[in-house]
């Protein structure tokens, strides 16, 4: 692969719009967003290294594993072999993803600075440009001043109220008190985004169930089932056990309401059978609309735009 197809790869460009949403919710600057901004900063740089080493340098997927997994610390430990200029910034790299885990495992709220964020950022713009990707920051700003166009134009008091709706809709599904509960709640993927959203499930599920901790039961999944027309939308809910965070993946397959045969799901519940004894899963039928929430086409016609 020469270096313009790598800039012009699908998955660079998910990586440059991830980064512009990272940035935005940076932008919202309250600590939820902050923390959530960090969160996706981290598994986007992940997921971006991981592209790189397979598909540009040609490692092969088995090189980067674990006892079966790849995990974020062994890809590092193979770049630091493909970049031996950078070991300061591939250390500053690992500590960060370690306040990651930190924040979104921890059950009680963490804070994130805006300067923190910054600090991780302008080590991923190092290494994307010892890489060959540069000028990132000019890209995204282009990416960011859309968006804020978008979003900064309409109310978000609608939003506010159908998200407050799903969070009741986890605490009574799971049983949680809503005096010790303030959840966040963001997206885990886009929709119909089968084959990203299952790796990503998997890497959030098997990173949880590595958790070494006193509790049998380690994750907590929610199916939601939203029914319009004569199609069924799915989607899943994942967090930790004693987290407060979810990730939401987002309609990740429909189907015809009397389908029997569903492959896509199937492998969704597959990993949740095997894993059972770990996950407390729930599966229930949502009597509003995800896209209320998860889709900004929709809330930009929602509020007249």
């Amino acid at each position: 692969m020469n270096i313009e197809e790598f800039k012009n790869s699908i998955w660079v460009k998910d990586f440059l719009i991830s980064l512009t949403n990272a940035h935005f919710l940076l932008n919202l600057n309250d600590d939820i967003s902050r923390r959530q901004a960090f969160v996706l900063l981290d598994n986007l740089f992940e997921r971006f290294l991981k592209n790189y080493l397979i598909k540009v340098v040609k490692i092969k997927t088995k090189d980067l594993q674990k006892n079966g997994k790849i995990f974020f610390e062994h890809i590092l430990k193979v770049l630091v072999d493909k970049l031996p200029n950078y070991n300061e910034v591939l250390n500053r790299v690992l500590e960060n993803h370690e306040t990651r885990n930190d924040l979104y495992h921890s059950p009680i709220n963490k804070t994130i600075s805006k300067e923190q964020f910054n600090f991780y950022y302008n080590d991923i713009e190092i290494l994307c440009y010892a890489i060959g990707l540069e000028n990132i920051s000019s890209q995204i700003n282009i990416e960011l001043e859309k968006l804020n166009n978008i979003i900064f134009n309409k109310n978000t008091s609608f939003r506010k109220e159908k998200l407050l709706k799903l969070e009741n809709l986890i605490k009574k599904q799971f049983d949680i008190p809503s005096e010790i509960y303030e959840g966040d709640i963001f997206l885990g993927s886009t929709s119909n985004n089968i084959c990203g959203a299952l790796d990503s499930f998997k890497n959030f599920l098997f990173g949880i169930l590595q958790r070494k901790d006193q509790y049998k039961t380690k994750a907590r999944i929610l199916e939601i089932i939203e029914q319009i027309n004569n199609l069924e939308y799915h989607s899943f809910l994942i967090s930790y056990f004693e987290s407060s965070t979810w990730f939401c993946f987002y309609r990740i397959f429909s189907y015809k309401r009397n389908q029997k045969l569903r492959i896509n799901r199937d492998l969704f519940c597959d990993l949740i059978e095997n894993n059972k004894e770990s996950i407390d899963y729930k599966k229930c039928r949502y009597d509003d609309s995800l896209d209320k929430i998860f889709d900004p086409i929709y809330l930009l016609k929602k509020n007249g735009n």
